[in-house]
């Protein structure tokens, strides 16, 4: 495969604020049309990635603070700008050295792809955006996610701030070590919702599918708010906190003979569970 890329660097500007220099340095970066996936990473700063062209385009910023512009200088030039291309494969990253010692240096990625394109995120503190890409995973322990127009799939994992989804089409799975999770799936037709937070509170907005679906919402001490759509008649619903609140215009449960009687095929299975919060379900359209 013919590797095609282009890195253009911008001029570099110089701040002096408080007696300290802050410096910034930028590249671009096009890969080849012949990309199926996207590995994004990144440790402070944030990850933008919006769908659209047919080639990856990567805008990329890099910026420090020290006490003086020949400090600033010494320190942004340990650390590149990492841009590659192999198998079907473009990866966009920070390259630090073996030994860094000094201020942190925030990288700012603002990266386009084909909607098609995997888009595969990984932060070590920073924030990470997606939109209108069919495909995502974003793993680490993030400050914040927000993704929205997952089509097919969309994969979070560890994040320790909120998260936001709207639009998730697809399979749907949300694993976070703490901070709040939304999600906004009203008229998207997904049959598959996992999620999960250590300690947040979790709200979503979804509609029942007619071909059945299985929808779980678990947190350990946060509270767990469902406004449903949809089918209701096909429905299985358990609601359980061992500590706090269940509000809902049924109750605890819903539709369990139904369960029992056809078993799981074609049925929606909704459950939402905390230790120590309440739970609030509302029927929308009642």
């Amino acid at each position: 495969m013919k590797l095609q890329f282009c890195i253009v660097l911008a001029a570099v500007g110089v701040a002096i604020v408080a007696q300290a220099a802050v410096l910034s340095e930028a590249a671009t970066w096009k890969s080849s049309a012949e990309v199926k996936t996207l590995n994004v990473s990144n440790s402070f700063g944030y990850v933008v990635v919006n769908a659209g062209g047919d080639r990856v385009v990567v805008k990329a910023t890099k910026q420090v603070e020290a006490d003086s512009a020949a400090d600033a200088r010494h320190y942004l030039d340990q650390v590149k700008f990492a841009f590659d291309e192999k198998d079907g494969v473009a990866t966009v990253a920070p390259k630090w050295p073996s030994i860094y010692i000094g201020p942190g240096i925030a990288f700012v990625f603002e990266i386009t792809v084909p909607e098609n394109v995997k888009v595969k995120a990984e932060s070590r503190g920073g924030e990470v955006q997606v939109y209108g890409v069919r495909d995502v995973e974003v793993e680490g322990y993030t400050e914040s996610v927000r993704v929205e127009g997952a089509k097919d799939r969309l994969v979070v994992t560890g994040a320790a701030g909120p998260v936001t989804v709207k639009g998730a089409y697809g399979e749907l799975r949300v694993e976070t070590a703490s901070g709040d999770v939304e999600v906004d799936n009203a008229g998207a037709p997904s049959r598959l919702a996992l999620v999960k937070t250590a300690s947040g509170a979790i709200s979503a907005t979804f509609d029942l599918p007619d071909k059945g679906g299985v929808f779980d919402f678990n947190s350990s001490s946060g509270v767990v708010s469902l406004v449903m759509g949809g089918r209701r008649d096909n429905a299985v619903v358990k609601l359980d906190s061992t500590s706090g609140q269940v509000r809902s215009p049924f109750g605890a449960s819903y539709g369990e003979d139904r369960l029992a009687a056809a078993g799981a095929a074609g049925t929606n299975l909704v459950h939402a569970g905390s230790s120590s919060g309440d739970i609030n379900v509302v029927v929308a359209g009642d």
